[in-house]
């Protein structure tokens, strides 16, 4: 009888071990596509349909798709107030859902854990920061793809740590960056 607690204790920790590491374990990979970005920012306006300055206001939803396939892919929606409105007839306060280049998934096998996908050098917006963005509509979906993920998402209240550390050493996002604000926001 001993035998059989002690048995069902260990089996007990054993499950409660992995559905704690699960939640803790998080790896991080960068997704390297080859993905036909805008050379100018002419054509960056181009292939945009809407072009907006955007706050984001609440939580961010993980969506995978073809989950548990070898095609297994994903996005996070994350819904944003429109503040202003350069492209698009949207009202202002309208909330939108903006499908960002970043998700999570589950470690695959017996190793737990959450593995997060970013796509190049995309950043997640930021909480309550507000964006410039140039978008376009995700088919098939409610939400909207921002056009050329970080050369056409562009922090305006400086509260975005990680774009900065971006925007400071990658020369297209600059040129994007300060053709945006001269033609949108001066």
């Amino acid at each position: 009888m001993k035998k059989n607690i002690f048995f069902i204790l260990v089996g007990f920790l054993a499950i409660i071990s992995y559905i704690i590491l699960d939640n803790i374990i998080v790896k991080e990979a960068k997704v390297h596509g080859i993905r036909s970005f805008p050379q100018t920012f002419e054509q960056l306006i181009e292939r945009s349909e809407y072009i907006v300055e955007v706050k984001k206001t609440g939580k961010s939803t993980n969506i995978l798709v073809n989950e548990g396939l070898p095609t297994e892919s994903g996005y996070t929606e994350t819904p944003v107030e429109i503040q202003k409105v350069y492209k698009g007839n949207w009202d202002k306060k309208e909330i939108l859902k903006v499908h960002e280049a970043i998700y999570t998934a589950p470690i695959k096998g017996v190793q737990p854990g959450k593995i997060i996908f970013t796509f190049d050098d995309y950043t997640a917006l930021k909480p309550n920061s507000k964006y410039l963005l140039f978008l376009r509509k995700h088919k098939g979906t409610d939400g909207y793809w921002i056009t050329a993920d970080e050369f056409s998402k562009f922090n305006l209240d400086d509260t975005d740590s990680e774009e900065k550390n971006f925007g400071n050493k990658d020369s297209m996002y600059k040129k994007f960056k300060t053709s945006s604000i001269k033609k949108y926001l001066k």
